[in-house]
């Protein structure tokens, strides 16, 4: 999904300014209009008229803009707001001013990937990025930045267990993202050929897709098992890995790898207050950026297990390696346990295994799905008969096979198959933890479902069912906003979870938009109410954005919010436009 492009009323950083009236600090250095940052961007009104960026004349003044596409250089320079001023900033401020953009397009972009996609689509940042960015750029420049409390989701894995996720708000996701993607090319540069995950392309500028290296890495096992026919398997992780990384250690690493002091510094800074503001340890789960410093924090093991001349592959701290005997991949995860204790880190003793040669094969074996992958891509007549059957077979077992039943419904929705309607909408309850990807294959046949498809997700979440997976909750709901499904049961369930305020914050954002969207008779008196009462921004934002689709509000009461609430003008100021706000986006 392309960015979309915001109004172009002043200078955009990473926009080429060869125009004259552009005002320069003198004391930085001059602008050389030969070095260009690589951005979507057509045009930028100066001075009451718009001017081609390339100089090529006058353009229509109500042309948009759009922040940085592809990763910038080191070497260009940016021009950032001074007062009236737009003034030039030196070496690092403008690497990260360029990488601030990067990742704001990055992050807006790649919305219906995130785990808990926002409310709003990000809707008010979008609106009102330049000012927003340039907020950003001061606050960091001037030392003044903190990141905000985040909640710490648990997001299921499967039925019983859960992953953290720390979910960030958007400034410090792309203030974050920012300073270490800054340093990405250095990173990477120490990283071995054999891990696999998050991995910078220079092609692409950008990391690689996840799926793609996922799979890379199984085709590179498989290579190494037909290599080694004979080999053994060793394989294992680390526990709680992402929260018992040592801020000290790993900013020897960064030191290491030759980033900044400037940059190391504020990534210090920025970490060093998560964890002191939300009683965390290590760093924020679920950030790409976080999956960089993951990859560099354990270079020691790379070098170990290729000084030792073992052949392995690895996943960020999924790691597998072969060996000829079952005493030598032994003495080989001792090895490795000596250097994780020293980085304060541990295996985990449960995910830690020696397979035979026969077993080694079986665990990176995916020639059936590959097979009915390919058959899937060409149209093959027989394709759709084959995803049938696993997907019969993955839901015959107790409990059902997660990983095949994903698989199956991700080919069914490339065939435009509704097989797996009716199962999904009777046994949703057997895997809630596959909430995202039931609900996104049933949206793929919206014109398709039927009022009584509806009505059966409707008593569902109306029922509270998944009151226990409040994650499957959410995206029950996400399902019936976007359907404009409009329902007493729900609007009573939605309050019911609105107003309790140990639900998930995520959750009762969600309600709220329910009920803003599908406001009654003295809804909006009743969700001013909560805005008062309620302490966190996030949620204080979803009740604006819900007073203002109930229409039972005062315009000036934003004007009011704004003044109260600083960390919400910008969304104030977006609701004063009188948008059409669009819905939270299908998770993919």
């Amino acid at each position: 999904m392309m960015l979309e492009p915001f109004p172009a009323r002043d200078l955009h950083i990473g926009q080429p300014q060869p125009d004259p009236t552009v005002v320069v600090d003198q004391a930085l250095p001059v602008y050389d209009p030969a070095r260009q940052l690589s951005v979507i961007t057509h045009t930028v009104k100066l001075q009451g008229r718009s001017t081609d960026v390339h100089g090529k004349g006058q353009t229509p003044v109500e042309s948009r803009t759009v922040g940085c596409r592809t990763a910038p250089s080191d070497d260009r320079m940016v021009l950032h707001h001074r007062g009236d001023k737009q003034v030039l900033l030196s070496d690092p401020f403008s690497r990260f001013a360029q990488w601030l953009e990067f990742a704001w397009y990055r992050y807006y972009s790649n919305q219906s990937t995130h785990d808990l996609p926002d409310i709003i689509a990000h809707a008010d940042a979008s609106h009102g990025w330049p000012y927003f960015r340039d907020q950003l750029i001061g606050s960091i420049v001037s030392g003044a930045y903190t990141p905000d409390v985040v909640d710490v989701v648990d997001l299921p894995k499967d039925r019983l267990s859960v992953r953290p996720l720390a979910r960030m708000s958007i400034q410090d996701q792309l203030v974050y993202e920012a300073l270490v993607f800054s340093a990405v090319e250095l990173i990477d540069s120490r990283i071995s050929d054999a891990v696999f995950s998050y991995r910078w392309s220079k092609f692409k500028g950008d990391l690689r897709s996840p799926k793609g290296a996922w799979v890379r890495m199984q085709d590179q096992a498989r290579l190494l098992q037909a290599k080694y026919p004979t080999h053994m398997l060793a394989k294992t992780d680390i526990t709680s890995f992402y929260e018992h990384i040592e801020v000290d250690i790993l900013l020897e690493d960064l030191q290491s790898a030759g980033v900044d002091q400037w940059t190391r510094d504020r990534l210090e800074a920025f970490l060093r207050a998560f964890q002191r503001l939300n009683a965390v340890w290590g760093i924020p789960q679920g950030s790409d950026a976080s999956g960089i410093l993951a990859n560099l924090y354990l270079v020691p093991i790379d070098t170990v297990l290729r000084r030792r001349g073992l052949e392995y592959v690895r996943y960020s701290d999924d790691i597998a390696m072969f060996g000829e005997t079952w005493a030598s991949l032994r003495r080989e995860l001792l090895q490795i346990n000596r250097v994780l204790r020293g980085r304060h880190l541990s295996m985990s003793g449960a995910k830690t295994k020696i397979l035979t040669a026969a077993e080694a094969i079986e665990e990176f074996d995916d020639g059936g799905k590959d097979a009915i992958r390919y058959g899937v891509s060409i149209g093959a007549p027989m394709a759709g008969a084959e995803v049938q059957k696993m997907f019969d077979t993955a839901t015959a077992t107790y409990p059902p096979n997660a990983r095949d039943i994903r698989f199956a419904l991700n080919q069914f929705t490339e065939l435009d198959d509704n097989y797996a309607v009716s199962w999904i909408l009777g046994n949703l309850a057997k895997v809630p933890h596959l909430a995202p990807e039931s609900i996104k294959y049933l949206e793929s046949f919206r014109s398709v479902l039927t009022p009584v498809d509806d009505s059966t997700i409707l008593e569902m979440f109306a029922s509270r069912e998944f009151a226990d997976y409040p994650y499957a909750e959410h995206h029950l709901l996400c399902f019936l906003l976007r359907r404009g499904v409009h329902h007493s049961k729900v609007h009573e369930a939605a309050w019911k979870i609105l107003s309790d305020r140990n639900e998930e914050t995520y959750l009762r954002e969600t309600a709220a938009r329910y009920i803003g969207l599908h406001a009654g008779p003295g809804d909006g008196a009743l969700l001013k109410q909560e805005f008062r009462t309620e302490r966190s921004d996030s949620l204080r934002r979803a009740l604006l954005v819900a007073l203002y689709e109930s229409r039972q509000f005062y315009g000036l009461w934003l004007d009011d919010a704004a003044e109260a609430v600083p960390g919400l003008a910008l969304t104030c100021h977006y609701l004063k436009t009188n948008p059409i706000i669009p819905l939270p986006p299908v998770r993919k």
